[in-house]
């Protein structure tokens, strides 16, 4: 069981966690909540998007981004899912793809292998793998349909 408490720590916050955690003791399902109890969910997801929106160009990993959070993996894609319906990842690809369309149509010198990089991907075939399986069109087909 993961859960936190953020500082300055109220008091029936602490007795809801103990009394989550004697509940999980003693053997009852009790789902603890990964986020502070004052923070809406849709605040937490915005946060999560900004941070996917801000660090897209860098080798994120589902771990990368539960730490940043401190949560565990399942509970952001449970809490993601619902709030958008989509998974961080699947997010992630989506903006990635999204950013790679604009420097495919606004930079037509820049190779593949760069654009793959500047939206985070180290490995262009991978890259084109996903813009296919993401737009129905390998990324120089893409630059040469001008969308």
């Amino acid at each position: 069981m993961t859960d936190y408490l953020v500082k300055p720590v109220k008091s029936d916050q602490l007795e809801r966690m103990l009394l989550r955690h004697v509940a999980m003791l003693e053997g009852e399902r009790v789902e603890p909540p990964c986020r502070p109890e004052s923070e809406p969910a849709s605040e937490t997801v915005a946060k999560i998007t900004d941070y996917l929106h801000q660090n897209m160009a860098k080798a994120l990993t589902l771990e990368d981004m539960s730490r940043a959070f401190n949560f565990t993996p399942s509970y952001l894609i449970r809490l993601f899912k619902r709030e958008t319906g989509d998974t961080p990842i699947n997010y992630l690809i989506r903006i990635r793809v999204d950013s790679a369309k604009k420097i495919l149509l606004l930079y037509p010198q820049e190779d593949i292998g760069s654009v793959a990089l500047r939206v985070g991907y180290e490995d262009p075939q991978y890259f084109s793998r996903v813009f296919k399986q993401a737009t129905g069109m390998t990324p120089s087909q893409y630059r040469r349909s001008g969308y």
